[in-house]
């Protein structure tokens, strides 16, 4: 309802229009403002589903520059499986393989 029309419509209900003038005059505003209410809703309550699926989805955020550090040792593999093994690591992973001496 704008500003004008909802002053017209206090106006008319002071100055004693019929309730049946003022039922016609209340009726589609209402009805309007419903149904943006529900359509209003609707959409929130799908949007905080769609929020709270993309939370618990799993999806890890990459950690910063400077994370973890770990020490592997490997046994029993060739140095081209180790490379095919540390090739699915993600591209943000630093690695660098050394061979022991004498091996």
């Amino acid at each position: 309802i704008s500003g004008a029309a909802l002053i017209k419509i206090v106006l008319d209900a002071a100055l004693g229009a019929s309730v049946d003038s003022l039922a016609r005059s209340v009726v589609p505003p209402i009805s309007v403002v419903t149904v943006a209410a529900v359509l209003g809703a609707y959409h929130w309550r799908v949007l905080r589903r769609d929020g709270a699926e993309r939370v618990g989805s799993g999806v890890e955020e990459a950690e910063p520059a400077g994370g973890e550090r770990f020490h592997v040792e490997v046994e029993g593999v060739s140095e081209a499986e180790l490379r095919a093994a540390l090739a699915s690591l993600p591209a943000r992973a630093n690695y660098s393989v050394r061979q022991e001496p004498g091996e």
